[in-house]
């Protein structure tokens, strides 16, 4: 029980040094301190390296000494350090902490012979490569899974930011492209045929009122939702499309819908 109270008061100590006490932190505030520790810790190392690399003769037995006299003393000398750098910098990030840092950077968790101190300055290393963090996407870090809505309204925002308006009407003829006729009569089609028809003059009419939108709507937050939606339908409806074109027998009740649907857009 006195282990855990000391450990306890350690652990609010550190708290203190690092926010000044608050007891409510932010995330980013709290992987903002995570990664300062990981530089701190990763400067300390090189530092040390550049020490024992500039005095190369520290290590080595001075003239006129036995060489078993010196050679353990500044070997001593040298080792402490060394340990202190490599324990430090391990101490700085929990072992699951990095291995979700790797996997939400697309890395592998653990080489082959790799042990944690490795692992942590491999992560130190993706970090600081720009090439690495390329095909990273921002949201993705600290935020978890996304489902496919969120990635459409993500696309929109990336395509504004690179001043590119998206047409969906242009993804929709582009999923059309399946050579049909159209000057044959809907009556005379088969009914596959007609369900695929049907969706695909809805999927268009919705498509084009989405890409008659104004700039301005399309910026906001309900236009950016619409026009994700309109994308998030037509892509939900491709299955649907390929079981038409392969001539698999729905369910009638679909078949059905479709033909009331039908009469009430024509007749409208």
């Amino acid at each position: 029980m006195d282990v855990l109270k000391r450990e306890l008061q350690r652990k609010r100590q550190l708290l203190d040094a690092d926010f000044g006490g608050r007891k409510i932190l932010r995330r980013a505030e709290i992987e903002a301190r995570e990664l300062h520790l990981v530089r701190e810790a990763e400067r300390q190392r090189l530092l040390q390296k550049q020490l024992r690399n500039s005095h190369p003769a520290a290590a080595s037995s001075p003239p006129g000494s036995s060489p078993g006299c010196s050679s353990p003393a500044s070997a001593a000398a040298d080792a402490p350090p060394a340990e202190n750098g490599s324990s430090g910098q391990a101490r700085a990030l929990p072992r699951d902490e990095v291995v979700r840092r790797l996997r939400v950077l697309r890395q592998p968790v653990t080489l082959f012979g790799e042990d944690d101190a490795a692992r942590l300055r491999r992560l130190h290393d993706v970090l600081e490569d720009p090439a690495a963090l390329a095909d990273v996407d921002a949201a993705e870090i600290g935020e978890g899974q996304t489902n496919d809505f969120l990635r459409d309204i993500q696309a929109l925002r990336a395509r504004a930011a690179a001043a590119t308006k998206p047409k969906a009407g242009a993804e929709a003829q582009r999923r059309e492209g399946d050579g049909e006729d159209r000057e044959v009569p809907f009556e005379e089609l088969c009914d596959e045929d007609k369900i695929a028809a049907f969706f695909r003059r809805l999927m268009g009419e919705w498509s084009q009122e989405m890409d008659e939108m104004p700039e301005a709507e399309q910026r906001t937050a309900k236009g950016k939702a619409a026009v994700a939606t309109c994308k998030q339908c037509a892509r939900y409806l491709d299955p649907l499309f390929k079981q038409c074109k392969k001539k698999v027998k729905l369910w009638l009740s679909l078949l059905m819908s479709d033909k009331h649907c039908w009469r009430w857009s024509s007749a409208a």
